[in-house]
């Protein structure tokens, strides 16, 4: 994907006539930030590409019409009601309240689900044959402590190569990504074409150290122009901007959604609703795995949620 102009360049067309420190505090940027990026003394890092556009309430579409003046084939969302099969945004955000509010039978799908997914996913082996139950409810309030000693995490299925290969299929249906997956994803499509880490690095001039960095899920500051490279180096149309894009934005959003809960919700710090969120994101991924096409586990979430008028029963299985 060819860079046809520089963000810095876009961006002072975009400010026109308004204030820089007007400007900034629209878009929740700091001035010198937005400063530095006009006069190109900074590269702009994705993230805050996408938070400068969620102020101005540009789509990823949108903004590369403008700045680059077309939008790559893989940009594209269908309609969520055309697929079922992953949680969206406002899924995850209500089930993230549920729990957090102590709704004791959304406490229970989740420590259910938990169950399900370390027996039947292989997470757990000998010694323990007779385990049936590893977490209980009792562990929920656990994931709301600052102590890290009390926290467990259950990252997505990355071994599976169906279910990497698929997130482009997620994206386009709206469902949720995570930081690890993309890192597996760009993995699954290096190791593809056969080509190692430092040929990648060399042939895009992004640093090894980041691709490293992508690659085990554990980025922070990821440059729009390396991601671009990345992209038109796989020949992607454009899927490696959008994936990240929709996991920051999404992030973003959340965030600003948080800003403006009541009690008790707003009690919880945002690392601890983060963190609630990507746990949500994985069981939803491994409850594809397990069940494999299956979306009744679905179906019956959004039931107790709300979301739906009637539920399809799942014979037990939550």
């Amino acid at each position: 994907m060819e860079q046809n102009t520089s963000f810095g360049a876009w961006l002072v067309r975009k400010r026109g006539g308004i204030p820089l420190r007007t400007f900034a505090e629209q878009v929740g940027v700091d001035a010198g930030t937005l400063s530095r990026t006009e006069r190109h003394q900074t590269e702009i890092l994705v993230s805050t590409a996408v938070r400068i556009c969620l102020g101005l309430n540009l789509s990823l579409g949108e903004f590369f019409q403008e700045w680059q003046g077309s939008v790559p084939t893989n940009f594209v969302q269908l309609a969520p009601e055309q697929w079922q099969g992953v949680l969206t945004g406002r899924e995850v955000q209500c089930w993230l309240l549920r729990v957090l509010e102590g709704h004791r039978r959304n406490r229970e799908l989740l420590i259910a689900a938990l169950n399900l997914i370390v027996l039947r996913g292989g997470l757990v082996e000998a010694p323990f044959p007779q385990l049936s139950q590893l977490f209980t409810l009792a562990d929920i309030e656990k994931l709301f402590w600052v102590f890290p000693w009390f926290r467990f995490e259950i990252e997505p299925p990355l071994q599976c190569e169906s279910i990497v290969a698929s997130l482009g299929t997620i994206y386009q249906h709206g469902g949720l990504l995570m930081l690890s997956e993309l890192g597996a994803y760009i993995q699954y499509a290096r190791r593809q074409r056969g080509i190692s880490l430092k040929e990648c690095s060399k042939n895009t001039r992004v640093p090894l150290r980041t691709l490293s960095s992508i690659e085990n899920g554990m980025v922070k500051y990821l440059t729009l122009c390396d991601l671009l490279a990345l992209d038109e180096y796989f020949q992607m149309d454009g899927k490696f901007v959008a994936l990240y894009w929709w996991e920051m934005s999404n992030r973003l959003i959340f965030e600003q959604e948080w800003n403006n809960e009541l009690q008790p919700c707003a009690m919880y710090s945002i690392q601890v609703k983060h963190a609630l969120v990507s746990l949500l994101i994985a069981v939803g991924r491994w409850m594809q795995f397990i069940y494999q096409g299956d979306t009744t586990w679905l179906a019956m979430l959004r039931y107790e949620l709300g979301l739906t008028s009637s539920c399809t029963k799942i014979g037990g299985r939550l």
